[in-house]
């Protein structure tokens, strides 16, 4: 296949998409840089895809310039490296990237392709990120974290990413059906991921539980900001001491909910029953056994002082994501859209963040006296 052939087809592509978010443009370069290397390590491979990042005009961090051109040299690794026909492929997905015309019309020469041939690319993003767009936004995708998450999980963290509602902020994914919590830092990578308890009832219904038992006990899927004082109780105080914070946001429903976010609930007989649930290995129903809340999320005191106190305030100004739980009418997941209800999260923030000043301002002032 031609040069030209194989732009045209790729703008013929572009046109059919109709894509044209940056990171769109991103996620077809990550997915091309890594395409055929499944079966090597797990350093292997980021060595692979950084040579072929050099490739495409790509500088490798200079901490491992070394282990790329070694592993370029490498008789090991050469039908990795054959740029005969991938590269061409690639040179254009990264003229895509970079949109520069110029460059891609200046080779008027056809080339023949050799080596392995790569499988038909298909979805190629529409033109439209430069060169400094696509670097910048590499920089904020971490490929490991990712790679961790649930198929809905991956859709909060690009979103997270891709719309940054909340800059310079750590942020938290709580995937339901595997009952845990990711705590991810600015950059997007992650920071500790652990099991998690959560509401005894499954689906996203508004939680109507009652102290004492009894009412609906969901954690319900949806988008919360999360906070220290604002809803604060002094029985909470007393029974959770500081290894405490409360959410508030509004479900996939539309409702909205509070829910508590805290350490493992102390009372007698619960709190052992559902720290044994928490270090239960391969469990075959996650959501069953760890679904012992009445829709607060738990996780255990010495995780809220090594990864929640150091990493979040609670002033109003953090996020987490709640994913869905499986819907028993179709044995699936709904996909998590938080792009629906994120327009309806600003006031909510702005409603805890002006809260959360106040009652700052009342410790600080009792602080003093």
């Amino acid at each position: 296949m031609s040069f030209n052939i194989m732009m045209n087809m790729m703008k013929e592509q572009s046109e059919k998409e109709n894509k044209t978010e940056t990171e769109k443009n991103i996620n077809f370069l990550v997915e091309f840089v890594f395409r055929g290397t499944e079966e090597l390590s797990e350093t292997e491979r980021e060595l692979i895809a950084f040579a072929r990042l050099e490739k495409m005009g790509f500088r490798a961090p200079k901490e491992i310039k070394k282990e790329v051109r070694e592993i370029k040299k490498s008789g090991k690794f050469g039908k990795y490296l054959l740029w005969g026909g991938m590269g061409l492929a690639a040179g254009v997905g990264m003229g895509y990237l970079a949109g520069n015309d110029a460059e891609l019309f200046s080779k008027p020469e056809e080339k023949k392709i050799t080596g392995v041939q790569p499988e038909p690319i298909t979805g190629t993003p529409k033109k439209t990120a430069t060169y400094q767009e696509a670097v910048k936004s590499m920089e904020r995708f971490d490929r490991i974290t990712y790679e961790k998450l649930s198929a809905n999980g991956r859709r909060a963290y690009e979103f997270h990413r891709e719309k940054d509602p909340t800059p310079k902020k750590t942020y938290f994914i709580l995937d339901k059906t595997r009952t845990i919590l990711y705590e991810i830092s600015p950059e997007n990578k992650l920071i500790f991921a652990s099991s998690v308890i959560i509401g005894s009832a499954l689906g996203e219904a508004e939680n109507t539980s009652v102290e004492g038992g009894g009412g609906i006990e969901t954690t319900p899927s949806g988008i919360y900001v999360i906070s220290k004082y604002a809803g604060l109780d002094q029985k909470d105080i007393v029974l959770y001491e500081e290894e405490q914070f409360y959410v508030f946001g509004i479900s996939i429903a539309g409702d909205k909910t509070q829910l508590g976010f805290h350490q493992t609930y102390p009372g007698s007989g619960e709190f052992e029953k559902r720290t044994a649930a928490l270090n239960q290995k391969n469990t075959v129903n996650p959501r069953r056994t760890r679904g012992l809340s009445d829709g607060c999320v738990n996780w255990p005191k010495e995780y809220f002082g090594k990864y929640v106190f150091l990493n979040i305030r609670g002033d109003g100004s953090e996020l987490m994501y709640i994913l869905p739980d499986i819907d028993p009418k179709t044995g699936k997941e709904p996909a998590f859209e938080p792009e629906k209800i994120i327009g309806r999260i600003g006031p909510i923030m702005k409603e805890v963040q002006e809260i959360e000043k106040e009652e700052r301002n009342k410790v600080d002032k009792q602080a003093i006296l």
